[in-house]
């Protein structure tokens, strides 16, 4: 059965919509399977082939009108996802930090001054908060999202606040790096073939640098996707094929 028609429609909603993949295709392969079955039960009663698409997509709605809703499912998405790897990646830099500061040694041959132990408390809590946050939105974005009246706007917040906090959390790191005697050194000169610690601390590495770019890119994600209801169908090609080459 030819579906010029509905194809037409599915490939003007596909350009439409922007966010993460998987969740995109499911959508418009429920939308393409519930305008054929609509054309199937016009042609069965008696419908020509075209007339029965052209009715089921009157029945089904145009672009502008059903896009919306299925941008806010992307949006939400994209915001869970955002939240989640959020809560993984602060919860799993907060124990590497702490196993840092034991496994080099960084203050083997001093005390921290008070500011320096202030400042760390300080933001050992801020982080805690954070994650907290974090698992708020979650909530938000799942069990919690029937009862917000501008999803919209939390998906947006969650992809602001996120790269807020990394940039903080990446002036905080270079400030603790620096402040704290032997700390980079430790790091640097545990880096051998021979040190047992060597293989600990090029995994933290690994685990501080690239998560933080990985939130940092599905926040920027957030950001886009939650603001594509106010874009037209060409910017919303444009954006989408930038982020989801």
């Amino acid at each position: 059965m030819s579906q010029s028609l509905i194809d037409s429609y599915i490939t003007e909603m596909g350009r439409s919509l922007s966010g993460p993949r998987r969740l995109k295709s499911d959508l418009l392969l429920e939308a393409r399977d519930s305008l054929t079955d609509a054309v199937d039960a016009y042609r069965d009663a008696g419908y020509a082939e075209e007339e029965a698409q052209s009715m089921a997509l009157a029945d089904f709605g145009t672009v502008a009108e059903v896009a919306p809703a299925y941008q806010r499912e992307l949006a939400l998405a994209q915001a869970r996802r955002t939240a989640r790897w959020f809560v993984v990646l602060m919860a799993a830099q907060m124990f590497l930090a702490d196993e840092s500061w034991r496994s080099t040694g960084a203050w083997s041959d001093q005390d921290p001054t008070a500011g320096y132990l202030f400042f760390t408390r300080f933001w050992d809590y801020s982080q805690m908060i954070f994650v907290v946050v974090a698992v708020l939105a979650l909530f938000t974005f799942g069990l919690g999202v029937r009862y917000v009246s501008a999803p919209w706007r939390f998906a947006r917040a969650t992809g602001w606040l996120t790269l807020a906090v990394l940039g903080l959390k990446a002036l905080a790191s270079a400030a603790l790096l620096l402040a704290t005697p032997n700390l980079a050194s430790g790091m640097v000169s545990s880096i051998s073939l021979t040190h047992p610690a060597s293989l600990f601390t090029l995994l933290g590495l690994a685990i501080w640098v690239l998560p933080n770019w990985y939130v940092a890119i599905s926040a920027v994600r957030c950001v886009a996707i939650s603001t594509a209801r106010r874009l037209g169908t060409a910017e919303l090609g444009r954006r989408r094929s930038a982020l989801y080459p």
